[in-house]
């Protein structure tokens, strides 16, 4: 899902930053152990890009199992800017590369 070598780590056009879906990159068997792996890659992503997580628009979040929601969103919560949340959606999915069981794509204002 959008990381590899055909995707660029972000895309700026018109003052919004597209970040592509990020996975951990190491596949821990945690969930909380990725979902933080790719709340920091986000974190870095958008600051690359001269943005931060208090900017995004919208966000996707896909999971490999509906069970991995609770222990995702108990990371989530308490990494999204609460006074001014993006809008979220979040969806099962099969997962590319096999072991992701988390992958945010982002949307942010520059």
């Amino acid at each position: 899902m959008g990381d590899g070598p055909g995707s660029a780590e972000a895309v700026i056009h018109d003052h919004v930053v597209y970040l592509p879906v990020i996975t951990a990159p190491v596949y821990t068997p945690s969930v909380t152990g990725q979902t933080q792996q790719v709340l920091d890659a986000i974190d870095a992503r958008l600051a690359a890009a001269g943005t931060s997580k208090n900017r995004m628009l919208s966000v996707t979040v896909f999971v490999s199992d509906a069970r991995f929601l609770d222990e995702m969103h108990a990371l989530w919560d308490q990494w999204v800017p609460w006074h001014d949340p993006p809008v979220c959606t979040e969806l099962v999915a099969k997962m590319a590369p096999e072991g992701a069981k988390v992958g945010v794509q982002v949307i942010a204002a520059e």
